[in-house]
């Protein structure tokens, strides 16, 4: 087939407008949270961002966020509704001290194509969890605004995970470091 001048700058457009998506969907990869041993935080293909990372360098790698979250008890969120996560900095030190992914879709958030170092994924019961994890550090119930929530929670030295669930679906995976640490 042979295109016609007329046709060229139609067809440049066509394959500048499809890199631009392909590119957005590279972006919004597939990710695996590590919520265990000594490689705590998340990977996106080879690159792996580990909790306590500066948030310059983060956003140099992993680009900028969709909003930025109002500041609240010292921190802040990146917030990348694309990709399903939140990412929380403290103020003071400029550190990232976790990481959220929404594993469904939550407000402005799509669901994040995600699953943790041991599998757990969309669509995972507590007992997938703790069959994988070993029993949690600490596990909460309770009831908000009609929803029924369940934390479990594995503490690991000076870094944490947590598996939310909400009315029995895994809601979201998050790897943080405690509070203290957001305040050096």
């Amino acid at each position: 087939m042979r295109l016609s001048k007329a046709n060229k700058p139609l067809l440049i457009l066509v394959l500048c407008l499809l890199g631009l998506a392909l590119a957005r969907t590279t972006l919004a990869g597939d990710f695996t949270v590590y919520a265990s041993g000594d490689k705590i935080g998340f990977s996106e293909g080879n690159t792996f961002y580990p909790l306590g990372i500066d948030k310059e360098k983060f956003l140099k790698t992993f680009g900028p966020p969709d909003a930025t979250s109002e500041s609240y008890d010292g921190r802040y969120q990146l917030q990348y509704f694309t990709e399903g996560v939140a990412i929380t900095v403290s103020e003071k030190t400029n550190i990232v001290w976790s990481f959220n992914f929404m594993v469904t879709p939550y407000n402005k958030y799509k669901a994040a194509n995600v699953q943790s170092d041991k599998g757990i994924r969309r669509g995972a019961s507590i007992r997938n969890i703790v069959v994988a994890y070993g029993q949690p550090t600490e596990r909460t119930d309770g009831n908000l605004l009609g929803v029924t929530v369940t934390n479990l929670t594995y503490k690991m030295g000076d870094r944490g995970a947590a598996f939310e669930f909400r009315n029995g679906d895994l809601h979201t995976m998050t790897v943080y470091m405690p509070q203290k640490d957001n305040q050096q």
